[in-house]
C-alpha cells in the first residue's frame, strides 16, 4: 500500500486491542538485509519543485525505516543463533549472555591530578594514555631504590617509652575484680 492511495489499512491485532493503521512492512531480503542502494540515489536527486522534494523525503523515510527494521531483525536473528549454539553445546546460557554483551564498562571516568590540570577525565583515549604512562613509570624504575630511603636499626628503637601515667590510667580503666594478666598487675 503506497502513501496517498485510497486503500484502507489492514487490521492487525495488537496487545492493547487497537487497530494498527500502518501498512504492513515488506519482508527484508536475505543478502545484506539492511543495505539498500536506492537510499543514496533518493538523496542525490536534485528536485527543486516542492512535490518532488516531498516525494524524495518520503522515499528516504521509507528506505530508512526498512533499513532500521532490517538491522533490528538481523540483530535479533544473530542473538537467537548465538543462544541456540551455546545451549546445544553446553546446555547453559551464561556463556552466551557474556558473548552477547555489547559493551563492557572499563573505566568510565578518572580523577586525574597533574601539575597543570585537576579534574575528571572521561575520554577513553586520554584515560588509556594516562594509565599506560602510569604503569610504564611504575614498572620501569622497579630496581632503582635510593640508598637513603631505607630505615636504620637506630630508628626502630627510637620509639618513645611508655610513661608511668599511661600505665596507671590503663590499670584504673580496667573493670574491678578482674584476674591479673600475665604481668601480674591488678587494678587494686
Amino acid at each position: 500500500m503506497e502513501w496517498g492511495s485510497k486503500e484502507t489499512p489492514k487490521e492487525r491485532p495488537s496487545s492493547n486491542n487497537t487497530i494498527d493503521m500502518r501498512p504492513p512492512q515488506p519482508a527484508v531480503t536475505e543478502a545484506r538485509p539492511y543495505w539498500f542502494p536506492d537510499r543514496g540515489n533518493a538523496r542525490r536527486i536534485a528536485a527543486p519543485p516542492r512535490e518532488l522534494r516531498k516525494q524524495n523525503k518520503q522515499k528516504i523515510k521509507e528506505l530508512s525505516k526498512k533499513i532500521r527494521n532490517g538491522i533490528i531483525n538481523d540483530r535479533e536473528a544473530n542473538r537467537l543463533h548465538i543462544l541456540e549454539k551455546h545451549i546445544t553445546r553446553t546446555g547453559g546460557t551464561k556463556k552466551a549472555l557474556k558473548n552477547l554483551k555489547d559493551t563492557s564498562s572499563w573505566i568510565p571516568n578518572l580523577n586525574y591530578n597533574s601539575i597543570n590540570s585537576i579534574g575528571k577525565i572521561t575520554n577513553r583515549k586520554e584515560i588509556n594514555r594516562i594509565a599506560t604512562s602510569f604503569y610504564r613509570s611504575l614498572y620501569s624504575n622497579q630496581h632503582a631504590i635510593e640508598q637513603g630511603t631505607r630505615t636504620s636499626p637506630e630508628k626502630w628503637n627510637s620509639e618513645p617509652k611508655i610513661l608511668p601515667s599511661e600505665v596507671r590510667k590503663a590499670i584504673v580503666s580496667q573493670k574491678s575484680d578482674k584476674a591479673p594478666g600475665p604481668d601480674g598487675i591488678t587494678n587494686k
